[in-house]
């Protein structure tokens, strides 16, 4: 996991605005969304490497990793937009 239990982003002070919340919770969401698709893309891969030869190879493991590859490209997108609207943010 990225962002650890005790990480200020998931125990957020009750004296942000409710925007500066949003943001918060958007970006943690993002960063844990794109750490649980790279794991279970890594998983795939590996399932893929060792067994790539075997008779009962399930070839929709394909697919699983094109979706995996495609949310950790979402998710770091949207961690971008997030973090473009944080205000002091630069680039």
């Amino acid at each position: 996991m990225i962002i650890g239990d005790d990480s200020p982003l998931r125990h957020l002070p009750s004296v942000l605005n409710p925007r500066q919340i949003l943001l918060l919770d958007g970006i943690r969401y993002s960063v844990d969304m794109a750490d649980i698709a790279y794991t279970r893309l890594f998983n795939s891969l590996t399932y893929v490497s060792i067994n790539h030869n075997s008779k009962e190879f399930d070839f929709s493991i394909f697919s699983h990793a094109f979706l995996d590859a495609w949310s950790v490209i979402d998710s770091v997108n949207r961690m971008r937009s997030l973090l473009s609207n944080l205000t002091g943010y630069k680039r």
